[in-house]
């Protein structure tokens, strides 16, 4: 079974960055971390984006030039979420790799690559469903080159032409708020503009593909953790066999995991799963601290949305 390198691509070097590589090289021997300087000895295949080759920047500056910030999150963090899949595309270009999986840095991988592939060998790419006007690609198992070069080149022109971009709010807009344009809804987007390019959406995959998570706090389909106690988000309730993640379907079945996503605070719960510790009052314990530290942030932020809706309609 041919191996299937990982991508990664973040600015930064927390904690759960390196959890990440970490459980990510237990499966798959090429892990790459397209990164900056702060994280450069994260991993052994780097590549600095404050330094990197001409050839490794293609249309990078580019889209930094047209691009148009339309989104309640900052500036920087929604941009480089955009961003990342030009360097990927360029990357996978300049390497010649013709297949990859891209991760997002807060999901931990509980499987070999090949081994999720085979399981859905026809997709071009591969999405979770955010909602139902935003796919997102925190596990983007890429085996068509032609399908990302699509997105990118899509992601260019939308950027390049005013009423272009004008359409895409007003389809992306919900009743009374302002369109939120990130990578999701781009994505989502373009699956809209290129049908030839068949994607697989997980939840719409059937129940065997249940092991592919969109998200630990979607709970639908498996038995959520006792120990959210309605203070938190619930979770679902895992064990590990074998260095490998287990979760219990609403019917008691076990069905292995093959990544998670650890979105948001449950990023806090990323450094023990990767050891294979299941603590779950440990787990309550991290999220109500978090819910304590991020209070204000969050106050600020409700605001911040509610000043920007808001503003939609006025």
């Amino acid at each position: 079974m041919n191996q299937i390198p990982v991508f990664i691509t973040h600015r930064g070097n927390q904690k759960y960055l390196q959890t990440c590589i970490k459980q990510a090289s237990k499966f798959n021997s090429e892990v790459w971390l397209i990164g900056d300087n702060s994280n450069a000895y994260f991993s052994e295949n780097h590549i600095n984006m404050d330094s990197a080759p001409a050839s490794l920047c293609a249309d990078i500056e580019e889209f930094r030039a047209k691009y148009v910030h339309l989104s309640n999150q900052s500036k920087e963090f929604e941009r480089f979420c955009i961003e990342r899949w030009i360097w990927i595309r360029n990357v996978m270009n300049y390497t010649k790799i013709s297949k990859c999986c891209a991760i997002d840095s807060d999901v931990l991988i509980f499987s070999k690559i090949a081994e999720i592939q085979s399981k859905m060998p026809n997709f071009t790419m591969s999405f979770g469903r955010w909602d139902e006007k935003k796919l997102c690609p925190h596990f983007n198992l890429i085996q068509d080159y032609e399908s990302l070069d699509s997105f990118c080149r899509y992601i260019l022109h939308i950027f390049s032409n005013a009423r272009l971009l004008e359409e895409l709010k007003e389809t992306l807009a919900g009743p009374k708020k302002r369109p939120w344009i990130c990578d999701m809804s781009l994505f989502f987007a373009w699956s809209k503009l290129n049908s030839q390019y068949k994607i697989a959406v997980f939840e719409e995959l059937g129940s065997r593909y249940l092991g592919l998570d969109t998200s630990i706090s979607s709970v639908e389909f498996f038995k959520p953790s006792r120990w959210n106690l309605l203070l938190t988000k619930p979770w679902k309730k895992l064990f590990f066999h074998n260095g490998r993640a287990w979760a219990y379907t609403k019917c008691g079945n076990p069905t292995q995991m093959h990544f998670i996503h650890y979105h948001g605070n449950f990023k806090g719960f990323m450094e023990m799963h990767e050891r294979s510790i299941c603590n779950q009052p440990g787990c309550l314990l991290l999220l109500l601290k978090k819910k304590l530290i991020t209070l204000p942030g969050k106050i600020k932020l409700f605001c911040k949305n509610y000043i920007y809706n808001r503003s939609a309609v006025v």
